[in-house]
């Protein structure tokens, strides 16, 4: 006689909830990182700017401040940018912490270092 081979219940349900609970830090941690790609994005944007590579540190903070209004980024100010220049290459530079709340009182604190030189 042959065995039954699968999936039991509670085997399937376990499953469920470990599928559920990876799927649930998944959605709340995805738009934290899409923010950061946007950052990061904007800061290679201004270091690559022709007229940003010569002007003072106040007009390259203006400059990301009107970009994070039109991208939408909440997570940082202009004030926030380290403004440096290395080998003539404007290089800015943030360090930033981000906390998402996942369920009740736990949440999940995720530390970003963005640079337009990496």
């Amino acid at each position: 006689m042959k065995r039954e081979q699968g999936i039991s219940l509670l085997g399937f349900l376990l499953l469920v909830a470990l599928l559920g609970v990876v799927a649930l830090v998944g959605f709340r941690l995805v738009p934290a990182y899409i923010e950061y790609f946007k950052i990061k994005n904007a800061l290679s944007a201004i270091a690559r700017d022709g007229e940003m590579r010569e002007a003072g540190p106040q007009a390259i903070r203006g400059a990301f401040d009107k970009r994070a209004k039109i991208d939408d980024i909440d997570a940082i100010d202009g004030k926030d940018i380290e403004v440096n220049r290395q080998r003539d290459q404007l290089v800015l530079s943030t360090r930033y912490s981000k906390c998402v709340p996942l369920a009740g009182h736990a949440r999940v604190c995720l530390d970003f270092d963005v640079s337009s030189a990496k």
